[in-house]
């Protein structure tokens, strides 16, 4: 059986036929169905989704924030396993890739962590990106925390590994995941349709 969660629709075809050729069970996740999570949100992705149900089974956290840090950054507020919604904004690549595409005379770079200040071009963009990411963060949890309480936040993606050392114990209660959302797919039972 395999089990998945996708939010690139032309994915799912992949997916799918990889599952028939290999005679597997193809699940696709449905957040309709999981009694882990509920949420006040209109059309949430799948992702944010499975991540906030694998923070409350895995974890056992009715409240808590998620930070999903990859191509997209997602900050989100789970409010008594109610997914609350939250934050979107651009990851390291994709504001890297911005900056080069839409100005005269910045480099397409690859990012990387960088503390500032940058000695470079290159590297003052390197720094500008990674570090405004990390306080980007910071500034969200911290938010979130003055609103609703010292909130524990679970932190994966692809980049939240950068994010969590960065924060070198300095965010109390952190965890660092980096597959939430398999766990959240492997202990996920879905409820039959009605």
């Amino acid at each position: 059986r395999v089990r998945y969660v996708s939010v690139v629709p032309e994915k799912n075809n992949l997916i799918e036929s990889f599952c028939d050729e290999h005679h597997l069970v193809c699940e696709k996740y449905d957040p309709a169905l999981d009694d882990r999570i509920t949420f006040e949100y209109t059309a949430p992705g799948h992702d944010r989704i499975a991540a906030a149900a694998g923070a409350a089974s895995v974890y056992g956290f009715n409240d808590c924030i998620i930070v999903d840090a990859g191509t997209a950054v997602k900050i989100d507020l789970v409010i008594n396993r109610v997914f609350r919604g939250g934050v979107i904004f651009p990851g390291p690549t994709l504001s890297t890739k911005s900056l080069a595409a839409d100005t005269a005379q910045l480099p397409d770079i690859r990012p990387e962590v960088t503390a500032p200040p940058g000695k470079d071009t290159a590297s003052c963009m390197r720094a500008g990106v990674s570090y405004g990411i990390f306080f980007a963060i910071t500034g969200f949890i911290s938010y979130y925390r003055e609103k609703f309480g010292a909130l524990p936040c679970v932190v994966t993606g692809g980049f939240g590994e950068q994010f969590y050392n960065f924060c070198d114990g300095s965010v109390v209660s952190l965890v660092f995941d980096p597959a939430l959302i398999a766990r959240s797919l492997f202990s996920y039972c879905p409820r039959k349709r009605s």
